[in-house]
């Protein structure tokens, strides 16, 4: 009996049904590993990007009064001190520089001065933003404080 060499063609469906299965598992693997590694890539620069802003926010007011702060409808003022939001970023402007610190993507401030009891009063920087971390959507809030100098 004489064989021929090679597959038969049930062999060759086979082996092209196991490879794909390895292929799709292997797949699946890698991408939610790539997912993974993004959502830590963004949260990353979300926890590096705050309290650079943090230090901003309070080494603007350091030495200010609070008698000079000022809150209007989407900025905040300081004396010569005017801080707002421009886009993606805080601009703090005083008297002879400006400077812009980014902001969280797609974050929102909101300013406000706030008297508690028994206290000084505190400038507040609130940010808001929403982060979609492919498919899984999470809402931040971070509250900023600054205290002025002493009048």
């Amino acid at each position: 009996m004489i064989r021929k060499q090679g597959f038969t063609l049930m062999e060759l469906l086979i082996v092209i049904g196991v490879g794909a299965s390895v292929l799709t598992l292997t797949g699946r693997f890698f991408v939610e590993g790539w997912m993974s590694a993004s959502r830590a890539i963004h949260r990353v620069e979300d926890n590096q990007t705050v309290p650079i802003v943090m230090t901003a926010w309070q080494k603007a007011l350091r030495n200010s009064t609070t008698d000079d702060w000022h809150v209007g409808e989407s900025t905040f003022t300081a004396g010569q001190i005017l801080i707002r939001q421009e886009g993606p970023h805080l601009s703090i402007k005083t008297a002879d520089s400006v400077r812009r610190v980014l902001l969280p993507s797609g974050a929102a401030c909101t300013f406000r001065i706030e008297r508690p009891p028994d206290m000084a009063p505190i400038a507040v920087l609130d940010l808001e933003w929403s982060a979609s971390y492919h498919g899984r959507a999470e809402e931040n809030r971070v509250r900023l404080v600054a205290c002025g100098g002493r009048a």
